[in-house]
């Protein structure tokens, strides 16, 4: 769009304009020729129609505005209330916005019949007529007003005026002018009878009507893409005045440079169109768009393909090497490397590490519903009991390993719209957030749970350690502070530590999760609950303690049925125990003994 000079201080031109304009709407109140909405006569029948909305302040920004960062991005959708610009003056005064509008396409040729500036406006309650509002535009540097409307009370209406030629040139509009048109609004407020009363403006929008002579065509991605083939892919949007027109498509491997032409086909109807292309390079990028020859000649933006073949390469997020990626099909492109820490939040990666990281591509170019091989070269051997994962819908998916394991290539298998597709479309794009991960074991203890309270630990890590969530539907969870030297009620249950657990009925109650055959935690004076391992039970009789000798060699359980404690010198899975200790310390428990 052509730049126009923003606001600035109004000169004498402008002055004398705006004391004009009062006067004018004034002399309209006086002789009682302010009107309601009034009706336009239609424009010319037309071909089509496209719409201009607001895209950058204008000549003018006097309006008020509201709750939206700029004037134009008030005014740029008919959302009523929820963001616009009103007029708020005292003494009846009006307040004007102007505003860039989005382009036309660029290359479009025809007949222009007509211009239709709309205003999306409403006000609360006028006393005396006077919340009025008109549509404006400007256009050679010039400013022109429609009619003015007296606004309708609590209701959004949209308020229009029709210009079938230029206002300032009296010509018929040209698509230059159109380039560089600006419209906006002009609104009024009235202050009487306990006032201001607002008039507001929430949406702004130029209409054009035309009849377009020349073919408007795009380019699609390419299709079935192979080593040595592609499908180049076109639609024919408009035809245009001639009844029939030439589609083909320019094609070559530097960009803007198109040193071949694919056969033209004649099409009578708006409608897609595609070419075949053979003896291609394998990993080679081609550059092509499409081109329609009608009443004048159009073609559509620039687009790439790559044929299959070629290596892919992106450096792993953890820094073990570069990772290469092939595929038997299509195109793969937006290859990136992702760290876990980069997944999104459903998407926890419990139980799993990814020694090379995870990786995000798209494969392009494929017919709906195909299969892909995607061959991937790591840095080092992929081991037994490796599984390649993906993250869909934030739920991790096995993919196939079809060949591999024991090197370090591996071939997966991706459909599109099926298994590893994460858009589960078929569409001929693939989408893939996944990597190869060394899954860890997962194990399940089971509490066996006596009405009253028990004494237990959680020898797992589970993805969600909250108390709810491991100890669902019991009653009540303590566990012993031995700093403060009281109970409390944890928000995260710990492996290292005990907890007293009470239930109204005898349940199991089953956790699964990462079994901790080991932990090492901080130790108070005096006594504190402690947690087991999983795997056995472990000696207590000589605590792994640092300093040495800070723990009493024994510990106490709980007995649920007999309800008393129980001397003992071992930790046994699942139980919790109280274990006393003359001297801070870090204290190892496990693993468990063979």
């Amino acid at each position: 769009m052509a730049s126009v000079a923003g606001s600035a201080v109004i000169g004498e031109e402008e002055k004398v304009r705006h004391a004009s304009l009062r006067m004018f709407c004034l002399l309209l109140v006086l002789s009682a020729l302010v009107v309601p909405r009034v009706t336009h006569p239609g424009p010319v029948e037309a071909s089509t129609t496209m719409t201009l909305v607001p895209n950058g302040a204008g000549y003018y920004t006097d309006c008020t505005l509201h709750y939206s960062p700029t004037n134009w991005q008030a005014c740029e959708t008919q959302d009523g209330h929820s963001s616009y610009v009103s007029s708020i003056r005292a003494n009846n005064q009006w307040d004007h916005d102007l505003y860039e509008l989005t382009d036309p396409d660029p290359g479009i040729e025809g007949t222009i019949h007509s211009v239709t500036v709309h205003i999306y406006a409403w006000t609360s309650y006028y006393p005396d007529g006077y919340q009025s509002a008109v549509t404006t535009l400007r256009t050679h540097d010039s400013n022109r007003t429609g009619t003015m409307y007296v606004l309708t009370v609590n209701e959004w209406e949209d308020y229009s005026r029709t210009w079938t030629t230029n206002p300032v040139t009296g010509s018929a509009w040209t698509w230059d002018e159109i380039a560089a048109l600006q419209a906006g609004v002009g609104l009024r407020s009235a202050d009487s009878f306990g006032g201001p009363y607002p008039s507001l403006c929430s949406a702004v929008w130029a209409v054009v009507s035309y009849t377009q002579s020349n073919p408007s065509v795009t380019t699609e991605e390419a299709s079935s893409i192979g080593e040595t083939y592609a499908t180049l892919n076109g639609s024919l949007d408009v035809l245009g005045t001639a009844s029939t027109v030439d589609v083909s498509f320019e094609w070559g491997e530097e960009s803007g440079t198109y040193t071949h032409e694919t056969t033209p086909e004649t099409l009578s109807a708006t409608g897609t169109f595609d070419a075949d292309l053979t003896s291609l390079t394998a990993g080679t990028d081609y550059f092509f768009r499409a081109k329609a020859v009608g009443d004048g000649t159009r073609y559509g933006d620039e687009v790439c393909l790559t044929t299959s073949g070629a290596d892919y390469n992106v450096p792993s997020a953890t820094e073990t090497g570069t990772v290469t990626f092939t595929s038997d099909l299509g195109t793969i492109t937006q290859l990136e490397a992702l760290a876990e820490e980069d997944l999104p939040a459903e998407c926890d990666p419990f139980g799993l590490d990814f020694p090379h990281g995870l990786f995000q591509f798209e494969i392009v170019g494929v017919e709906p519903g195909a299969t892909v091989d995607v061959t991937i070269v790591c840095p080092s051997v992929i081991p037994e009991g490796t599984v390649y994962r993906e993250c869909i819908n934030g739920e991790w998916v096995d993919i196939p390993i079809v060949s591999g394991i024991g090197t370090d290539t591996i071939t997966i298998q991706l459909t599109d719209g099926g298994l590893g597709d994460a858009d589960e479309t078929e569409d001929g794009n693939i989408l893939d957030p996944s990597g190869p991960a060394d899954a860890e074991p997962m194990v399940t203890v089971d509490l066996d749970l006596k009405t009253g309270w028990n004494m237990v630990s959680v020898p797992v890590v589970t993805g969600d350690m909250s108390t709810g969530e491991i100890f669902p539907g019991v009653d009540a969870v303590y566990t012993w502070d031995p700093g403060a030297k009281s109970y409390s009620v944890p928000s995260e249950i710990e492996p290292a530590l005990g907890y007293w657990v009470a239930v109204s009925s005898d349940q199991i109650l089953s956790i699964e999760g990462i079994p901790m055959t080991d932990w090492t935690d901080a130790i108070s004076t005096g006594w504190n609950m402690i947690g087991s391992v999983h795997g056995g039970s472990v000696s207590f009789s000589d605590p792994d303690d640092d300093p040495d000798g800070s723990c009493e060699g024994f510990v106490y359980s709980w007995d649920p049925t007999t309800k008393s404690y129980v001397y003992g010198t071992t930790v046994e899975t699942g139980k919790g125990y109280w274990a006393a200790c003359t001297s801070s310390c870090d204290l190892t428990v496990g693993p468990p003994g063979p």
